[in-house]
């Protein structure tokens, strides 16, 4: 859904492409650089655009704390949510289509 709503905004994708840095100009695609005015950086936590960009200047605390927790109750979406705030992320996740027998 997200790839067809680029398209429809008029992102160019290019799959399958090797990008080996970031200039003022736009990307380094293959060995040649590639004009964008926007660049998203959607390359997880160890992030290579990220640090192309300048953005890991700044330390920063990579401790993480987990805890999870089930409740007996229908979903009111087939869809996961992600909720965030300062200093920690809320997941609601969908875990079978209607209330669970356990509890």
């Amino acid at each position: 859904m997200m790839v067809e709503r680029a398209a429809e905004a008029g992102v160019r994708v290019a799959w399958a492409r090797r990008v080996t840095g970031i200039s003022e100009e736009g990307v380094i695609v293959d060995g040649r650089v590639v004009h964008a005015r926007w660049i998203v950086g959607a390359d997880g936590g160890e992030s290579p655009v990220r640090r192309w960009a300048g953005l890991d200047a700044c330390e920063r605390d990579s401790r993480r704390f987990g805890f999870r927790r089930h409740y007996r109750t229908a979903p009111w979406s087939e869809f996961m949510e992600i909720h965030w705030s300062d200093g920690c992320q809320l997941y609601i996740t969908p875990v079978a289509p209607k209330k669970c027998a356990w509890s």
